[in-house]
């Protein structure tokens, strides 16, 4: 399924990582505020989750 998310804070991050992981085709948009969280996703190219299990996963921006 593609997904858009739109807004790239904590909430926005969280459920991008989630949904890519579940095999989603996610796309993550921001505003200004938030811009630094995608220019760090567009440098490396994953969503790094830290918890139980260390898993990445890819999204589109």
């Amino acid at each position: 399924m593609k997904i858009s998310i739109l807004g790239a804070g904590h909430g926005g991050l969280a459920a991008a990582a989630d949904l890519t992981l579940m095999g989603h085709e996610v796309k993550l948009s921001a505003v200004n505020k938030h811009d630094k969280n995608i220019q760090l996703l567009k440098a490396f190219k994953k969503i790094m989750l830290a918890g139980l299990h260390r898993m990445t996963g890819s999204c589109y921006i």
